[in-house]
């Protein structure tokens, strides 16, 4: 009895891990130091990828004479090859012998972004020649690299709107083209105002791809096409009137794959002023209408509650028929602020 309670604490215990942290069930792929490209012997013809591979790439060797012969190639193929062979970290998938001179890795799932992979010939493989390797033949690749995208952006020049100014707890969501573990994501981002205030930094997943394997079922999912979407938050109240540098900076992990963030990524906002009465470029988006010079038009700093405008606002003399003004959406003025 006393086993059985000690099987479900166990239970349990796994039950909450599996709840928290990442919110994935992805393993931790080990870490692998990166290798030159070998020198290869003359019956080894090719070995691929060797630097950089997309997610769908296929690792396999091409060899210059046959390894094994046609009929050793059914059922699980001939361990004497594929025995020789192997791939670090450990990838959902196995060797195979595809033809007497060509070794493939049949993958069960794409290849993950962010991981350095290595694959290594034993020592003793050797084609049906004689040609024998003595000594271990490996190599390393990467897959694409972890990066975030979207980060909120000021802009300046006479051809571009400013975006609208942020609250002083303001949700900024930046995406990434795979997922990451929170706690790193959080613990690498900051939010440093200008005038010397900063803030550290919150991090949730808000929405998670869902995998579209298409009209084939046994075709791998592209991982590159997925969207992962996180929300930044900082700890402590913004100020106003402040604009405030985003950063992400290099160490981020992924959660399914073994090479961190090595570049930094940058955005940045600008908190809300006091309301108030900016000057208008021109009247009315639009020419002509009921007024000479265009239809009336305030521009204001900041957008806003479209419930507040009707009791506000009056036209003198009043017309025949009154209707309540209504917004014409943010068109905030071109201005310039701090370069970041």
């Amino acid at each position: 009895m006393r086993a059985f309670y000690s099987l479900l604490v166990a239970v349990a215990i796994a039950a909450l891990a599996s709840c928290t942290g990442t919110g994935t069930n992805e393993p931790r792929l080990s870490a692998v130091a990166a290798l030159p490209k070998p020198s290869l012997p003359p019956w080894i013809a090719s070995i691929s990828p060797t630097r950089t591979a997309q997610s769908l790439a296929q690792i396999r060797v091409i060899f210059a004479k046959p390894v094994t012969p046609v009929e050793a190639l059914s059922g699980e193929g001939p361990r004497a090859v594929l025995d020789r062979v192997s791939i670090e970290p450990e990838l959902a998938g196995h060797f195979v012998v595809l033809t007497p001179r060509m070794i493939g890795f049949v993958a069960e799932r794409a290849l993950p972004i962010g991981t350095r992979v290595r694959v290594t010939l034993a020592a003793g493989m050797r084609d049906l020649s004689g040609d024998t390797l003595q000594r271990d033949l490996a190599w390393t690749f990467e897959t694409q690299a972890l990066s975030f995208t979207s980060l909120p952006q000021l802009v300046a020049g006479d051809d571009e709107a400013t975006p609208a100014p942020v609250g002083l707890r303001p949700k900024l969501q930046v995406t990434g083209n795979a997922a990451v573990d929170v706690a790193s994501l959080a613990a690498h981002a900051t939010i440093d105002g200008t005038d010397g205030s900063s803030s550290g930094v919150t991090a949730v997943l808000e929405a998670t791809p869902s995998p579209n394997p298409g009209d084939n079922a046994q075709e791998l999912y592209d991982p590159s096409l997925d969207v992962w979407v996180y929300d930044l938050r900082p700890t402590r109240e913004l100020r106003r009137a402040t604009t405030y540098r985003v950063a992400i900076a290099p160490g981020v992990e992924p959660i399914y794959g073994n090479l961190a963030t090595a570049q930094r990524f940058s955005g940045a906002v600008r908190t809300y002023d006091a309301l108030a009465i900016v000057p208008t470029p021109v009247p009315s988006p639009n020419a002509g209408g009921r007024f000479a010079d265009g239809d009336p038009a305030i521009a204001f700093s900041n957008p806003l509650d479209p419930n507040s405008i009707a009791n506000a606002v009056s036209i003198s003399p009043a017309p025949a028929v009154v209707k309540a003004p209504t917004p014409c959406g943010h068109r905030p003025l071109k201005r310039s602020y701090p370069s970041r």
